[in-house]
């Protein structure tokens, strides 16, 4: 009964829903939105689940605190999440959800207990990442488009599958191979402790890199600098520049043996995968570990690094055996759980497609965004062989992402690519050329590494049997064609016959011939070398020569005093003439030991020329000096002549004068004109803030000086004979531009002193000249006897004027 009414009240609504569908859809009105109040509450509650839909359960505790109750947590059989509910009547509160106190739902309260719980819910909310389902993206299914067979160390075409070439070097297994994508270069390692650059446009080494003292298992090209990466078994990876081959960091830090390394362009860009189970994240720059990954249980054997996002994957054994990280810190992300065996290599291309491959030819296609497989496959040995030898192990995407090449280890594989290399000599079938050779050699040798010496003769026994039936079977059906194609054969051999002793004997004329010809030639190189040779003769001797006549030019200078002249011959006779001839020309050896020495001469000599003309200077500085203060003296002396109208050849004014200038006060003038002028005529030889800084203090200082003596003087000849050798100083050194302003507030200071001195002289003079008078005192009585009395004395004063 209760299943009849369950099964009546969905078949209800779903006939409800399929009303309403037709409605919306089929109306041409229209909806009606007038019920605003709810889809305001429909659009707070949507908005609130999402912010909010990570924190889903709520502590019994709080609940009953909330509701006003105490009592036991809710039964176990009413587990599950509630949804988020708003009609008109219903309010919005925190339910109960699956879990235990520590967890916490939250389905939107309303403001008002929102209010009241605050501080516990604060205390007691606990955010928690909800499992969200990702759907995977949707891949093609992959299949076998075609097989190749080879070694490492060959070049294939992979549009045709043909070989397109050989590279032969290392002494051992091959681990590791990159491709440049900006030079033409073919990186190889292996376990020969060798690291090896292949020019793909000369197709030889160009480069080896050492440094590893074990076998090298893996290497990576930086994608923006010219940079690799190495590691191996001795547990460090080495950073190398590739034009340079020098060594930038050893990132050392595992303790075992380093597996995979790859390279990116943004941090971390170094990332290694180690038998010890760890990866770890490199910072370049400083060479130094930014993090360390321990998720692995066991050994990591290879990584890759998504094209476009910024994440990577790594592989190695055991359960859990392929995660995916996030970069720059290397965030754990999920897990690539279903490929149980030891992953040898992953790859990914842009769309999301990631391939692992495993040492029992297990190979599985997974979404790299969910971690999901959508795709498995396995490598089926061949007879004879064991499991492990059709193990996977390398692998990688085109530069277009939709095609996967892999390199497993199979003998079939082996066996068919000897049987190519032998097969493609058709004109000579009992020879094989060198290049078949190598290739030959390596298949051997790959055999008997791997003990399948067996396996390979029981296919070597197959192939000759099947041969030999083919044979069979085309000779009984053609046998007819067969004999008439040997008779064409002898008549065609007749001719061959006939042909070759003609060319026989055109070779015998052609070497007659050839013969002289050879001889001309030989005499012609002769005497080619032989005037070669007196070329080179005559450019020698005349370098010699030039060497020769730049030695005379130079002694020539040194003797005639132009030692600026001699300094840039003898540069040139040293660094450009001479080295030339250093190898086999004696005289030249010896000269480039004199060079030094006449160098040395020449700089005592211009020290030498120099320190006396200083010590001239300092000895005719107080002359030079005396004549240009008496210089100035009777250019003062002929102007006061001209004011005065008197004779400006008075010789004993003149001598008067010149005994004046003293010896100091002649070479402090001598000094400074003779340092004007240097400053002038030379650039670098002499400073002239240091003259000006000289100057400066040897004023000051003179000002000092003289201020200090005639602070108390009270002779007025005294201070008129400072004044005027002050001024005339001053007036000398201010021609040749000289700053004299302090003699100049000097000499001011100095006339108010003289006026001082004159004002108390007179009074002095005027107090005596009062005191010395004996005339009487005159009495006057009326305004006549006045005027009479002044007018006198005017009248006097005329007349003596």
């Amino acid at each position: 009964m209760g299943r009849t009414s369950t099964t009546t009240h969905e078949l209800s609504a779903v006939d409800r829903s399929l009303k309403r569908t037709h409605a919306l859809f089929s109306s041409s009105k229209p909806l009606d939105c007038n019920d605003v109040e709810r889809n305001i509450r429909m659009r707070l509650v949507t908005k609130t689940y999402d912010e909010y839909r990570d924190c889903i359960t709520l502590p019994s505790a709080v609940l009953d605190q909330q509701a006003g109750q105490s009592g036991p947590s809710k039964p176990p059989h009413q587990q599950g999440h509630k949804s988020i509910t708003a009609g008109a009547q219903t309010p919005l509160r925190i339910q109960a959800g699956p879990s235990d106190s520590s967890e916490l739902a939250l389905t939107g309260p309303t403001q008002h207990a929102a209010h009241q719980q605050s501080t516990l819910l604060s205390k007691s909310l606990i955010r928690r990442r909800e499992a969200r389902s990702v759907k995977p993206d949707f891949h093609p299914q992959s299949k076998l488009h075609r097989g190749i067979s080879g070694h490492l160390g060959w070049v294939w075409d992979l549009a045709s599958g043909n070989l397109k070439l050989s590279l032969t070097g290392h002494i051992s297994t091959v681990r590791g191979l990159a491709v440049s994508d900006r030079h033409p270069y073919l990186f190889s390692c292996g376990e020969d402790k060798m690291v090896k650059c292949w020019d793909l446009e000369q197709n030889k080494v160009i480069r080896h890199y050492h440094g590893h003292l074990s076998g090298v298992y893996s290497l990576s090209l930086h994608p923006t600098l010219d940079v690799l990466v190495t590691a191996g078994r001795n547990a460090s990876a080495r950073v190398r520049v590739m034009r340079t081959k020098g060594q930038v960091h050893v990132l050392s830090g595992h303790t075992a043996t380093i597996a995979d390394v790859k390279c990116q362009e943004s941090d971390p860009q170094v990332i290694t995968g180690s038998m010890d189970s760890t990866i770890r994240l490199w910072d370049l720059a400083a060479g130094r570990t930014m993090a360390q990954l321990t998720h692995h249980h066991k050994s990591v054997r290879s990584l890759t690094i998504h094209p476009t996002e910024y994440s990577f994957a790594s592989g190695s054994a055991g359960g859990n055996n392929i995660k995916k990280w996030k970069c720059p810190e290397g965030m754990f992300v999920h897990n690539f759980s279903g490929h149980d065996a030891i992953i040898n290599t992953i790859c990914v291309n842009e769309e999301g497609v990631m391939y692992s491959g495993a040492d029992n030819g297990s190979m599985t296609w997974w979404d790299y965004k969910t971690g999901l497989p959508f795709q498995t496959m396995s490598d089926i040995p061949q007879p004879g062989s064991l499991d492990a030898e059709a193990g996977v192990f390398c692998s990688t995407f085109d530069a277009t992402g939709s095609r996967l090449i892999t390199g497993h280890t199979d003998i079939q594989a082996q066996f068919q690519s000897l049987l190519l290399s032998t097969s493609s000599n058709i004109n000579n079938q009992l020879a094989i050329d060198n290049e078949h050779l190598d290739q030959l050699a390596a298949i051997i040798r790959n055999i008997h590494l791997s003990k399948q010496q067996d396996a390979f003769l029981k296919h070597l026994n197959q192939f000759i049997i099947q041969k030999e039936a083919e044979i069979e079977g085309v000779s009984r059906d053609h046998y007819q064609d067969f004999l008439a194609s040997v008779d064409k054969l002898l008549s065609v051999r007749q001719r061959t016959i006939s042909l070759k002793s003609n060319v026989v004997s055109l070779d015998r004329s052609l070497q007659s011939a050839g013969t002289g010809l050879a001889t001309v030639r030989s005499s012609l190189l002769d005497a080619r070398k032989v005037s070669s040779n007196i070329q080179e003769t005559v450019e020698t001797l005349q370098s010699c020569l030039k060497v020769l006549h730049l030695s005379k030019k130079l002694s020539q200078q040194i003797s005639e005093r132009k030692f600026y002249s001699a300094l840039r011959s003898l540069d040139e006779l040293q660094f450009v003439h001479l080295k030339p001839l250093l190898g086999f020309a004696a005289f030249a050896g010896y000269l480039g030991e004199a060079l030094p020495n006449e160098k040395i001469r020449i700089r005592e000599e211009v020290t030498k020329q120099l320190n006396s003309w200083l010590y001239d200077a300092r000895q005719l500085s107080q002359q030079l000096g005396r004549l240009a203060l008496e210089a100035l003296e009777l250019r003062d002396r002929r102007w006061e002549a001209r004011k005065d109208r008197v004779n400006p050849q008075d010789t004993a004014s003149i001598a008067l004068l010149v005994n004046l200038n003293t010896p100091v006060e002649s070479a402090i003038v001598g000094f400074f004109i003779i340092e004007t002028q240097t400053v002038g005529t030379t650039k670098t030889f002499r400073d002239e803030n240091d003259v000006d800084s000289l100057w400066q203090e040897l004023s000051d200082r003179i000002v000092r000086i003289v201020r200090l003596g005639l602070m108390d003087c009270s002779d007025i000849g005294l201070l008129l004979g400072v004044k005027t050798k002050l001024l005339l100083f001053s007036q000398t050194l201010e021609s040749y531009d000289y700053s004299v302003s302090p003699f100049h507030d000097l000499l001011g200071s100095f006339a108010t002193q003289f006026t001082e001195m004159l004002f108390k002289k007179f009074s002095q003079e005027f107090v005596q000249f009062i005191l010395e008078d004996d005339h009487q005192p005159m009495q006057v009585h009326n305004e006549d006897e006045f005027s009479k009395v002044v007018e006198k004395p005017a009248q006097v004063c005329k007349s003596g004027k």
